[in-house]
């Protein structure tokens, strides 16, 4: 969050903030940088047993250079998919593909020289692999604090009072506000759901595409029933999440969607495309649906399959719950101490 460089502490870890420019695409997600001879002594003041690191751009690629010195082992995470190009790239798909492919050739160089790769899920590690990953890799979810995220009437009353809640059932969306994660086609999608099933849409999130979401709304006459709430601090966020009667989310590039495991963890039935790595968050027919990108017209017809039965919604829920717990932070933490 600050442009230059600077030391600091975080329950006891000592954390060193790197330099960071400004993002075209992501204006909350500062690029970093730092020197190889800076990065070479910052390994030689912390002395680690081994690297582990979750950028695979500039900072892996510095890194990289110090490879042949550090005598230790070298782990990266792979995070990303060079699809979310297509929401921001509007040039044609013949570049786009290009771009596309000079993004999976720069993954794969930059993780095939590391000892192991993590992966949050086995898609996501398939999709690597698919382009030419040669390394070991492994797989161990992202994790979901599902101490805080858990079903149950904590802190309902006080936050629907809080945010001043519209009425159940409501219809939760958590993310970054941005152009790859589609919220246009939920937003789309309300007029219809509302009238069949009177819900109420909850937008959680902040970032540089609100005012073009905001514009949607007031468009399609949608405020009645689409409400933008903004930035929720994550104290609150456990409860709002058990003020909603069902998740949904519509990016096309999600890797594996942290707000898709805290709705699994707190028992919500869930609806999200069919794309990318959510359908390994989502049993078909069993804790919600999976249904096409894009498209505004199945994704309410799958939301009111839900919000019209009581019983399914519940059954999904308790489906959602059971899943969400392999999910836990505390088997996630377990997998990588394992792992080192």
């Amino acid at each position: 969050e600050q442009g230059n460089h600077y030391h600091d502490l975080d329950d006891g870890v000592e954390l060193v903030r790197l330099r960071s420019y400004s993002n075209p695409v992501w204006r909350e997600a500062p690029i970093p940088y730092i020197t190889a001879p800076r990065l070479e002594n910052l390994i030689k003041v912390f002395s680690p047993s081994l690297i582990h690191t979750h950028e695979n751009m500039i900072l892996s690629t510095q890194l990289l250079k110090l490879r042949p010195s550090i005598q230790v082992p070298f782990l990266s995470s792979a995070y990303s998919l060079p699809e979310f190009l297509s929401s921001y790239v509007n040039v044609g798909k013949f570049i786009e593909n290009l771009a596309k492919s000079i993004i999976w050739k720069h993954l794969i160089n930059n993780l095939n020289p590391y000892d192991l790769v993590v992966f949050s899920n086995p898609t996501l590690r398939e999709f690597y692999l698919n382009k030419g990953l040669l390394k070991p890799s492994s797989k161990s979810s992202n994790g979901v604090d599902t101490i805080g995220y858990h079903p149950g009437e904590d802190g309902r009353r006080e936050i629907t009072q809080k945010y001043s809640l519209p009425p159940n059932p409501r219809i939760i969306h958590v993310s970054r506000l941005a152009r790859d994660k589609q919220i246009e086609v939920i937003i789309k999608a309300m007029p219809e759901i509302h009238s069949r099933c009177n819900a109420h849409l909850l937008v959680i999130g902040r970032g540089e595409h609100r005012t073009h979401l905001e514009q949607l709304i007031q468009h399609l006459d949608n405020a009645h029933c689409a409400h933008m709430l903004g930035f929720v601090a994550e104290d609150d966020l456990p409860s709002i999440y058990r003020c909603a009667d069902l998740f949904v989310a519509a990016g096309h590039s999600e890797t594996q969607s942290l707000p898709a495991l805290q709705a699994l963890a707190t028992g919500l039935p869930v609806v999200l495309v069919d794309a990318a790595c959510l359908p390994e968050l989502v049993q078909h027919g069993e804790n919600g649906y999976l249904v096409p990108p894009g498209d505004p017209t199945k994704l309410s017809e799958a939301v009111i399959n839900i919000l019209v039965n009581r019983q399914k919604s519940v059954r999904y829920g308790k489906a959602s719950l059971r899943l969400g717990e392999e999910h836990a932070q505390s088997v996630s933490l377990q997998k990588l101490i394992t792992l080192y």
